[in-house]
């Protein structure tokens, strides 16, 4: 089995490729910064589920985007403070806004979607130096956190529902 190579100054945050985020207690799973110690001893051996190492993204923002057919939408999110992954976040802490996603990354999440075979997706994506790294995928991710009173995520997923649904009742 080969070894994961990292250079020596990144930090190493193991991501498991499961829907239990709970599955070991010294590797959290939750995009916790792996010490070097437990790195070393890591490296080449089969955990308890598929796992990917990635190094550590130091975000300035993160985007969730929501792409609804041809539609893209993008929601701010930063936090106060000090912080390791978002999820665990007290909500409080963090800040949204409704942004516009950039072209070059909304054409390329579009395409993705539709590379999958999807009409709704979902992309965590975070910013770091001018630089994006998508981090999450999820076909049915949701948008309902991160809509204000104006609910207009729900009308966008409802108005794309409504046609594919009236495309699939014509002969």
């Amino acid at each position: 089995m080969a070894t994961v190579p990292v250079p020596p100054s990144a930090s190493v945050v193991a991501k498991s490729v499961n829907i239990d985020e709970a599955i070991d207690e010294r590797r959290a799973f939750k995009t916790t910064v792996l010490s070097d110690e437990l790195l070393k001893a890591y490296g080449g051996k089969r955990g308890n589920c598929p796992t990917l190492l990635q190094r550590r993204v130091s975000a300035t923002r993160e985007l969730r985007v929501i792409v609804v057919g041809d539609a893209v939408e993008a929601i701010e999110q930063r936090v106060e403070g000090a912080y390791d992954d978002i999820r665990y976040v007290e909500g409080e802490r963090i800040v949204r806004r409704r942004v516009r996603c950039p072209e070059p990354l909304a054409g390329a999440l579009r395409q993705l979607m539709l590379t999958l075979g999807l009409r709704y997706c979902t992309f965590d994506v975070l910013e770091a130096e001018g630089e994006y790294a998508l981090v999450d995928i999820t076909p049915n991710g949701m948008w309902t956190p991160f809509e204000g009173d104006e609910a207009h995520l729900t009308d966008l997923v409802v108005a794309v529902v409504h046609d594919w649904a009236m495309s699939m009742a014509r002969p």
